[in-house]
């Protein structure tokens, strides 16, 4: 077993994350990410830390003033060391729509 391993705070951690994403700063997100994580960006998937950097990097060099926030959030998982959501909405602001009048 894994008794060794800290219990995480699921929902402190992802609003870390998101604050994190918004700052436009990579050393502030590559701590909450696995250094093997696998990620799903618009233009590709991404394989572990370095090409996970080089596409938030791009990103942020693409896209400037972006406000990345994290909505309805449901939880279908979490233990001492896992925690797992959906997020059934997830905002960026230079994507949304100009407010009709």
């Amino acid at each position: 077993m894994f008794e060794h391993q800290m219990s995480i705070d699921h929902e402190q951690t992802l609003s870390s994350y998101e604050k994190a994403a918004n700052s436009g700063d990579f050393d502030q997100v590559e701590p909450l990410i696995a250094n093997d994580a696998l990620y799903w960006f618009t233009d590709g998937s991404f394989d572990g830390i370095d090409e996970i950097r080089r596409a938030f990097e791009a990103t942020w060099a693409t896209i400037h003033d972006e406000t990345y926030e994290i909505e309805d959030i449901r939880w279908v998982a979490v233990s001492k060391t896992v925690a797992v959501c959906i997020a059934w909405t997830i905002v960026h602001e230079h994507l949304s729509k100009a407010p009709s009048r």
